[in-house]
Protein backbone atom coordinates (compact mmCIF):
# COMPACT_ATOMS: atom_id res chain seq x y z
CA UNK A 1 0.00 0.00 0.00
CA UNK A 2 1.41 3.40 -0.60
CA UNK A 3 0.82 7.07 0.85
CA UNK A 4 0.16 10.01 -1.44
CA UNK A 5 1.86 13.24 0.12
CA UNK A 6 1.52 16.86 -0.06
CA UNK A 7 3.85 16.82 -3.35
CA UNK A 8 1.79 14.22 -5.09
CA UNK A 9 5.08 12.17 -4.92
CA UNK A 10 3.87 8.38 -3.09
CA UNK A 11 5.96 6.78 -0.56
CA UNK A 12 6.01 3.64 0.51
CA UNK A 13 3.88 3.09 3.98
CA UNK A 14 6.16 2.12 7.18
CA UNK A 15 6.14 -1.37 7.69
CA UNK A 16 4.54 -2.56 11.41
CA UNK A 17 7.07 -3.33 13.45
CA UNK A 18 6.97 -7.77 14.35
CA UNK A 19 5.96 -6.78 17.92
CA UNK A 20 3.21 -4.68 16.74
CA UNK A 21 1.77 -7.07 13.94
CA UNK A 22 2.05 -10.17 16.78
CA UNK A 23 0.32 -7.83 19.41
CA UNK A 24 -2.87 -7.72 16.63
CA UNK A 25 -2.61 -11.18 16.12
CA UNK A 26 -2.81 -11.79 19.97
CA UNK A 27 -5.84 -9.16 19.95
CA UNK A 28 -7.67 -10.94 17.36
CA UNK A 29 -7.34 -14.38 18.86
CA UNK A 30 -8.69 -13.49 22.16
CA UNK A 31 -11.77 -11.61 20.68
CA UNK A 32 -12.16 -15.01 18.25
CA UNK A 33 -11.97 -16.97 21.83
CA UNK A 34 -14.86 -14.04 23.50
CA UNK A 35 -16.99 -14.53 20.47
CA UNK A 36 -17.30 -18.45 20.62
CA UNK A 37 -17.93 -18.74 24.41
CA UNK A 38 -20.75 -15.95 24.34
CA UNK A 39 -22.33 -17.78 21.87
CA UNK A 40 -23.44 -19.99 24.54
CA UNK A 41 -24.56 -19.32 28.29
CA UNK A 42 -21.08 -20.44 29.49
CA UNK A 43 -18.64 -17.88 31.38
CA UNK A 44 -16.26 -16.43 29.28
CA UNK A 45 -12.25 -16.82 30.68
CA UNK A 46 -11.32 -13.06 31.79
CA UNK A 47 -7.96 -13.19 29.92
CA UNK A 48 -9.36 -14.95 27.09
CA UNK A 49 -11.71 -12.45 26.30
CA UNK A 50 -10.20 -8.74 27.55
CA UNK A 51 -7.90 -6.98 25.75
CA UNK A 52 -4.56 -5.46 27.65
CA UNK A 53 -5.00 -2.07 27.33
CA UNK A 54 -2.58 0.70 26.96
CA UNK A 55 -3.52 1.67 31.15
CA UNK A 56 -2.53 -1.35 32.58
CA UNK A 57 -6.16 -2.72 33.03
CA UNK A 58 -8.25 -5.58 31.56
CA UNK A 59 -11.21 -4.06 28.97
CA UNK A 60 -13.49 -6.61 27.69
CA UNK A 61 -13.83 -6.85 23.77
CA UNK A 62 -17.27 -7.86 24.26
CA UNK A 63 -18.72 -4.95 26.42
CA UNK A 64 -21.43 -3.15 25.42
CA UNK A 65 -22.28 -6.08 22.75
CA UNK A 66 -23.20 -9.29 24.54
CA UNK A 67 -23.81 -7.90 28.01
CA UNK A 68 -25.47 -11.00 29.47
CA UNK A 69 -24.49 -14.34 27.99
CA UNK A 70 -22.41 -14.83 31.55
CA UNK A 71 -25.14 -14.76 33.24
CA UNK A 72 -24.99 -18.61 35.37
CA UNK A 73 -27.86 -20.35 34.62
CA UNK A 74 -30.49 -20.52 37.53
CA UNK A 75 -31.84 -23.16 39.81
CA UNK A 76 -35.45 -22.87 38.38
CA UNK A 77 -34.22 -22.66 34.94
CA UNK A 78 -32.39 -26.30 35.27
CA UNK A 79 -35.14 -27.79 37.11
CA UNK A 80 -38.14 -27.17 34.79
CA UNK A 81 -35.64 -29.47 32.39
CA UNK A 82 -37.64 -32.26 34.08
CA UNK A 83 -41.05 -30.85 33.82
CA UNK A 84 -40.72 -33.44 30.54
CA UNK A 85 -39.76 -36.55 32.97
CA UNK A 86 -42.87 -35.70 35.19
CA UNK A 87 -45.69 -35.58 32.44
CA UNK A 88 -44.17 -38.96 31.09
CA UNK A 89 -44.31 -40.86 34.41
CA UNK A 90 -47.99 -39.57 34.51
CA UNK A 91 -48.70 -40.78 31.02
CA UNK A 92 -47.18 -44.59 32.13
CA UNK A 93 -49.39 -44.36 35.22
CA UNK A 94 -52.49 -43.41 33.28
CA UNK A 95 -51.39 -45.94 30.09
CA UNK A 96 -54.54 -47.79 30.68
CA UNK A 97 -57.63 -44.94 30.46
CA UNK A 98 -55.22 -43.50 27.37
CA UNK A 99 -55.35 -46.75 25.81
CA UNK A 100 -59.17 -47.65 26.60
CA UNK A 101 -59.83 -43.91 25.28
CA UNK A 102 -57.31 -43.80 22.44
CA UNK A 103 -56.03 -47.29 21.52
CA UNK A 104 -54.04 -46.42 18.15
CA UNK A 105 -51.65 -44.20 19.71
CA UNK A 106 -48.43 -45.20 21.12
CA UNK A 107 -48.83 -44.02 24.46
CA UNK A 108 -46.11 -46.08 25.94
CA UNK A 109 -43.10 -45.23 23.49
CA UNK A 110 -44.40 -41.22 23.97
CA UNK A 111 -44.14 -42.07 27.45
CA UNK A 112 -40.42 -43.48 27.62
CA UNK A 113 -39.75 -40.63 25.36
CA UNK A 114 -40.61 -38.35 27.84
CA UNK A 115 -39.01 -39.31 30.36
CA UNK A 116 -35.87 -39.67 28.34
CA UNK A 117 -36.38 -35.80 27.15
CA UNK A 118 -35.80 -34.24 30.45
CA UNK A 119 -32.77 -35.79 31.32
CA UNK A 120 -31.52 -34.81 27.28
CA UNK A 121 -33.05 -31.61 28.15
CA UNK A 122 -31.19 -31.44 31.69
CA UNK A 123 -27.88 -32.62 29.71
CA UNK A 124 -28.37 -29.73 27.15
CA UNK A 125 -29.39 -26.67 28.34
CA UNK A 126 -28.05 -27.15 31.78
CA UNK A 127 -24.77 -29.57 32.49
CA UNK A 128 -23.28 -28.66 29.09
CA UNK A 129 -24.76 -25.12 28.76
CA UNK A 130 -24.66 -25.68 25.32
CA UNK A 131 -21.35 -27.06 24.71
CA UNK A 132 -21.60 -30.27 23.85
CA UNK A 133 -22.30 -30.96 20.03
CA UNK A 134 -23.64 -34.74 20.76
CA UNK A 135 -25.90 -33.43 23.67
CA UNK A 136 -27.77 -30.87 21.52
CA UNK A 137 -28.61 -33.42 18.50
CA UNK A 138 -30.04 -35.54 21.18
CA UNK A 139 -32.16 -32.56 22.71
CA UNK A 140 -33.01 -31.43 19.71
CA UNK A 141 -33.95 -34.82 17.88
CA UNK A 142 -36.26 -36.07 20.61
CA UNK A 143 -37.58 -32.63 21.36
CA UNK A 144 -38.94 -31.74 17.76
CA UNK A 145 -40.08 -35.19 17.23
CA UNK A 146 -42.17 -35.18 20.52
CA UNK A 147 -43.65 -31.53 19.88
CA UNK A 148 -44.55 -32.88 16.01
CA UNK A 149 -46.30 -35.65 18.12
CA UNK A 150 -48.87 -33.35 20.01
CA UNK A 151 -50.85 -32.22 16.67
CA UNK A 152 -50.14 -35.95 15.48
CA UNK A 153 -52.90 -36.85 17.96
CA UNK A 154 -55.61 -35.77 16.06
CA UNK A 155 -55.25 -38.06 13.66
CA UNK A 156 -54.99 -41.10 16.31
CA UNK A 157 -57.90 -40.22 18.55
CA UNK A 158 -61.19 -38.63 18.99
CA UNK A 159 -61.65 -35.11 21.12
CA UNK A 160 -64.25 -33.02 22.24
CA UNK A 161 -63.87 -29.39 21.92
CA UNK A 162 -62.08 -29.15 25.52
CA UNK A 163 -59.75 -31.09 24.57
CA UNK A 164 -59.05 -29.77 21.48
CA UNK A 165 -58.59 -26.86 23.54
CA UNK A 166 -56.31 -27.97 25.82
CA UNK A 167 -53.93 -29.26 23.13
CA UNK A 168 -53.89 -26.32 20.75
CA UNK A 169 -53.23 -23.76 23.19
CA UNK A 170 -50.39 -24.66 25.51
CA UNK A 171 -48.89 -26.20 21.82
CA UNK A 172 -49.19 -22.62 20.81
CA UNK A 173 -47.92 -21.27 24.34
CA UNK A 174 -45.08 -23.55 24.32
CA UNK A 175 -43.95 -22.73 20.44
CA UNK A 176 -44.29 -18.68 21.26
CA UNK A 177 -42.32 -18.92 24.51
CA UNK A 178 -39.44 -20.91 22.69
CA UNK A 179 -39.15 -18.37 19.67
CA UNK A 180 -39.63 -15.27 22.05
CA UNK A 181 -36.90 -17.41 24.24
CA UNK A 182 -34.21 -17.96 21.17
CA UNK A 183 -34.80 -14.13 19.64
CA UNK A 184 -33.70 -13.05 23.48
CA UNK A 185 -30.61 -15.48 23.15
CA UNK A 186 -29.26 -14.33 19.63
CA UNK A 187 -29.80 -10.35 21.05
CA UNK A 188 -27.33 -11.75 23.99
CA UNK A 189 -30.51 -11.67 26.63
CA UNK A 190 -29.24 -14.22 29.05
CA UNK A 191 -32.17 -13.56 31.51
CA UNK A 192 -34.66 -13.09 29.29
CA UNK A 193 -33.76 -16.26 27.27
CA UNK A 194 -33.72 -18.19 30.91
CA UNK A 195 -37.55 -17.21 31.40
CA UNK A 196 -38.91 -17.66 27.98
CA UNK A 197 -37.17 -21.17 27.96
CA UNK A 198 -38.63 -22.30 31.13
CA UNK A 199 -42.07 -21.48 30.29
CA UNK A 200 -41.40 -23.35 26.91
CA UNK A 201 -40.03 -26.56 29.00
CA UNK A 202 -43.43 -25.69 31.24
CA UNK A 203 -46.04 -24.89 28.96
CA UNK A 204 -45.95 -28.12 26.81
CA UNK A 205 -45.72 -31.01 29.50
CA UNK A 206 -48.43 -28.67 31.55
CA UNK A 207 -51.05 -28.85 28.92
CA UNK A 208 -50.17 -32.55 28.18
CA UNK A 209 -50.93 -33.07 31.98
CA UNK A 210 -54.11 -31.66 32.00
CA UNK A 211 -55.13 -33.42 28.67
CA UNK A 212 -54.19 -36.96 30.08
CA UNK A 213 -55.94 -35.87 33.55
CA UNK A 214 -59.48 -34.79 31.65
CA UNK A 215 -59.00 -37.35 29.33
CA UNK A 216 -58.26 -40.29 32.49
CA UNK A 217 -61.30 -38.22 34.37
CA UNK A 218 -63.89 -37.87 31.23
CA UNK A 219 -63.76 -41.60 30.94
CA UNK A 220 -65.61 -41.93 34.49
CA UNK A 221 -67.60 -39.58 34.84
CA UNK A 222 -71.51 -40.15 34.02
CA UNK A 223 -71.69 -36.56 32.08
CA UNK A 224 -71.44 -36.66 28.30
CA UNK A 225 -68.18 -35.29 27.08
CA UNK A 226 -68.65 -31.38 25.48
Amino acid sequence: WLKRCRGGAQLPRRPRSPARAHATVVARDRQRMCSQCTGTLELCDPEACCDDGSDGQYEPLWLGIEKEHGLPLAWWFQACCFCYSVVGLEMAARHVELECHCAAYPWRVEAGLLVMQGFLSFMHDAYFAGRSPMAKVADRSCATFLTLCQPLKFGFCGMSSLQYGILIGFWLLGMTCFILGSRSFAAGKATRYQVFHTMWHIALPLGGFIWIEYTAASLCSPWPKA
